[in-house]
């Protein structure tokens, strides 16, 4: 572990000896942390990026959502900054390929598909909008929804427990906020810079997306039905992550019209990991409640109905009924007995 007093002597060190994890303060002489990653970002992509700031800094840390993996509060318990470094490293290992890795590292936003921006970008102009109209927008929309996930679990915002529920994350930032996350993490720049072709695989993401997680929440019981629900809007994001940072190997892929086990085998014979893979090292790389990772982690995985999981085998249920890859109906009791 090796510390810089001022940002320009980080890059000189960093030039010399690129390191897997980057803990930046927000306030420093001449760059502030978030012109830091910035820089971190663009010359080493694979490099895990944490951001230190304190609550003063509210309106400054939101400028490094497209740049910061992570968010921690000063003054940051070392213990849990050492724990924050640890589980870094150790998603390092997640994906086999490190050029795949350092692609999905690089990716600062996730592309949203048009219909869900612009409905966004309406209800957030409205003077007088409602937090749910907000909120069931965003629950559509599995790249907003995992942003803003990530920005209100963070440390800087010193929550008792993780969030899991849009219309809590939307309650608990406020309109003001929310319309900072969304410009911040720049979907429109993401859309607008996209190929008809990747707009089009973000779109079926979205319909599919819902369709699981209306599903997911028919499974499991009424204390479990919110986090069911955001793990089948999250479960494909590791698709729109492959899309936007291989369009050209994905767009082949997505021609083959394969669907569960099939695409994944097709993923990972040509890139190295499944959209399963890339995922929930990327959710779990921005700090998200670890049922939610598990669940996208695992939702082509054949789950027992012993398992503990109520989340990861109401998610896997859903995809494999959805795309008829085998009967699951018998694990449907043993999910609402969970």
């Amino acid at each position: 572990m090796t510390f810089a007093t001022h940002p320009s002597t980080a890059l000189e060190m960093l030039a010399t000896d690129p390191a897997d994890v980057v803990v930046s303060d927000m306030r420093m002489p001449d760059m502030d942390g978030a012109g830091l990653l910035q820089e971190v970002r663009t010359r080493w992509p694979d490099t895990v990026r944490i951001i230190l700031s304190g609550y003063a800094d509210e309106g400054a840390a939101l400028r490094s959502v497209p740049v910061a993996h992570q968010f921690l509060a000063k003054p940051c318990d070392p213990a849990t900054l050492m724990a924050t470094i640890r589980d870094a490293c150790e998603l390092q290992d997640r994906l086999s390929r490190p050029e795949l890795r350092r692609l999905v590292g690089g990716l600062g936003a996730l592309p949203s598909a048009p219909q869900s921006f612009a409905a966004i970008t309406e209800a957030l102009a409205q003077p007088e909008v409602h937090l749910r109209q907000v909120a069931s927008i965003i629950e559509q929309d599995p790249s907003c929804a995992a942003k803003l996930l990530q920005i209100v679990n963070s440390s800087f915002f010193g929550l008792a427990r993780q969030v899991t529920r849009v219309d809590e994350a939307v309650a608990y930032l406020g309109v003001t906020r929310v319309r900072d996350v969304v410009l911040a993490a720049e979907v429109a720049d993401m859309f607008h810079c996209s190929t008809p072709e990747l707009a089009g695989i973000a779109q079926e993401v979205n319909e599919r997306s819902g369709i699981v997680a209306a599903k997911a929440r028919e499974l499991v019981k009424p204390r479990h039905a919110h986090d069911a629900f955001m793990a089948g809007i999250l479960h494909d994001i590791g698709r729109l992550a492959l899309a936007t940072v291989l369009p050209d190997q994905y767009g082949a892929i997505a021609r083959e019209q394969c669907t569960g086990d099939d695409l994944v085998l097709l993923e990972q014979e040509l890139l190295g990991a499944s959209h399963a893979d890339v995922g929930a090292y990327l959710l779990r790389l921005w700090g998200l409640p670890f049922t939610l990772v598990d669940a996208v982690a695992r939702h082509h995985d054949q789950i027992s109905s012993d398992d503990d999981s109520p989340l990861a085998i109401a998610v896997a249920t859903a995809v494999s009924q959805l795309d008829g890859a085998a009967d699951t109906a018998t694990l449907t009791p043993e999910v609402h007995s969970g």
